[in-house]
């Protein structure tokens, strides 16, 4: 039997759900993301890696 991998994104209202499948089967689900999230983590996908655990947002500068 071949092994099948994919992911599917849903989409509710701002936010962006992640589900890896392998053979039709749930096998990971990330939390839900925003839109910017969900745009490194499609990226991240597409180049054959995980989606990253942890994004930070760069600090602000002072003043």
């Amino acid at each position: 039997m071949e092994h099948t991998d994919k992911w599917v994104i849903e989409i509710s209202g701002e936010r962006f759900l992640f589900t890896r499948m392998v053979n039709n089967t749930a096998v990971e689900c990330y939390a839900p993301v925003s839109q910017a999230v969900a745009g490194i983590y499609a990226a991240a996908i597409v180049q054959g890696f995980q989606p990253p655990r942890c994004l930070n947002y760069l600090d602000k500068p002072v003043g």
